[in-house]
C-alpha cells in the first residue's frame, strides 16, 4: 500500500490589522487606476488643433487689419495680441514683405 504523504497546508496569519487594511485599500486603488486606463476612452473630443494661415504684409497693413479680417468671433485685441505672440512681435514691428502666422482653429 502507498501511504500518502501527511500535506499540511500553509497557513497564513494576520499579524497587523492595520497593514492588512493598508494593503488592501492600495491593491484597490492599483486595481481601480489600472481598470480606468484600460477601459478609458482614448478619442479626445473637442481638442483645439492650431493651424495657421501665412499671410504676406502689404504697405499699409495694420495688425487691427488683418486680425479684422481674418478673426473667427473672439476679441479683437485678444487675437491681435496671439498674433504677436506667435511671431514674437510687437504691434508697430510689421514691414511690408513680412509673412506672419495667423491663428485658425479647426476642431478635431
Amino acid at each position: 500500500m502507498i501511504r500518502q504523504k501527511n500535506r499540511h497546508r500553509k497557513s497564513y496569519r494576520i499579524c497587523s490589522k492595520i497593514k492588512f487594511a493598508i494593503f488592501l485599500t492600495s491593491l484597490a486603488a492599483v486595481i481601480f487606476l489600472a481598470g480606468g486606463f484600460v477601459f478609458a476612452d482614448n478619442a479626445v473630443t473637442g481638442m483645439e488643433i492650431p493651424s495657421y494661415a501665412i499671410v504676406e504684409i502689404q504697405s499699409g497693413d495694420t495688425l487691427w487689419q488683418i486680425a479684422s479680417e481674418h478673426n473667427n468671433g473672439q476679441d479683437i485685441r485678444r487675437f491681435i495680441h496671439e498674433i504677436c505672440r506667435i511671431n514674437d512681435i510687437s504691434a508697430g514691428d510689421l514691414r511690408p514683405g513680412q509673412m506672419i502666422r495667423i491663428p485658425s482653429v479647426q476642431m478635431q
